[in-house]
Order: C-alpha cells, then structure tokens, then sequence
C-alpha cells in the first residue's frame, strides 16, 4: 500500500497530481492498522472544477487498478520511500517513534524490517493492492462545499 501511495501522490510528482495539474491539490493516505483500512483521496479544488476534478481522480485511479504498473514507477516509488523513511528515523527520536508506532500495529520488529520489505515488493503486488482498495464499487465520494454566510446587518444605532 506504501508503494501504491508514493507513485499516487508523493510530493507533488505522483500519478494524480499530474493528472490534476492546476486544477486542484491532492493527497493520498491509507492508515496502516491491524484490520483492513481506507484509503483516502482528497482534493481541493475550486467549485466551479468540482465535477472536473473528480472525474480526472476517477478516471486516473481506474486506470492505475486496471492496467499493469510500469516497474520503472515502481521502482521510483520504492527509493522515494527509502529517502523518506531514512530521513524519518535519523534521529532517536524518530525511531523511538517508527518503533511505537509498529509495536502498536502489529510488532516492533516491522519498523527494523521495513525496507527490506519496501524492496520485495513487486508491481503484480502493487496491481493487486490497486484493484483491492481503488474498486469503483467500493468508492464514495464526499464534495464539502463553503457555505454561503448571509451579510451581516449593520449594528443598529441608538435612535431607533
């Protein structure tokens, strides 16, 4: 799910904010936890390119689930989890904290493990991770909109 993320989004040179170019920002999140999870999109976008937007994630996330991945993006996708994660736990801090957070999900021992992990990953896997979680059947969208704030009276004077 952590390759299948990066080439989505990461850093602005993923799958679907080129798919979007100017006409939104994205991000991507899958929370990593004992049970199945979701995986989130979310875009920003003004409301005249809502419709527009969403077809562009739509059309961009069915082509990723049905079409085989390239390994070179597959590739890429893997060295920058490598950077991000080794720049996440240079310090003590930062392992202390990729330690509890893997001992709280499933064993501490995942964290010292991961990037063995990131590199036995294929693309048929990231094709199946693909297909399970970017299923048009299984998709909702929700479109928040700003609401439209009446004016404010002016403040009433004292003579009336």
């Amino acid at each position: 799910t952590d390759v299948l993320l990066t080439m989505l989004e990461h850093g602005g040179v993923g799958r679907l904010p080129r798919a979007l170019k100017d006409a939104g920002a994205v991000e991507v999140s899958f929370e990593t936890r004992r049970q199945p999870g979701i995986l989130s999109v979310i875009a920003v976008t003004s409301p005249e390119n809502v419709e527009g937007v969403e077809g562009l994630l739509r059309k961009e996330l069915d082509f990723v689930a049905r079409h085989p991945i390239p390994e070179q993006e597959v590739t890429f996708a893997k060295r920058l989890l490598h950077g991000s994660y080794v720049l996440d736990n240079e310090t003590y801090s930062g392992q202390a904290s990729s330690l509890g957070y893997y001992a709280a999900i499933d064993r501490w021992e995942f964290a010292a493990d991961y990037l063995a992990r990131v590199d036995a990953v294929t693309a048929e896997q990231v094709q199946q991770v693909a297909r399970k979680y970017l299923n048009p059947e299984h998709t909702v969208a929700v479109i928040l909109k700003p609401r439209t704030v009446p004016p404010v009276p002016p403040p009433k004077s004292g003579t009336e």
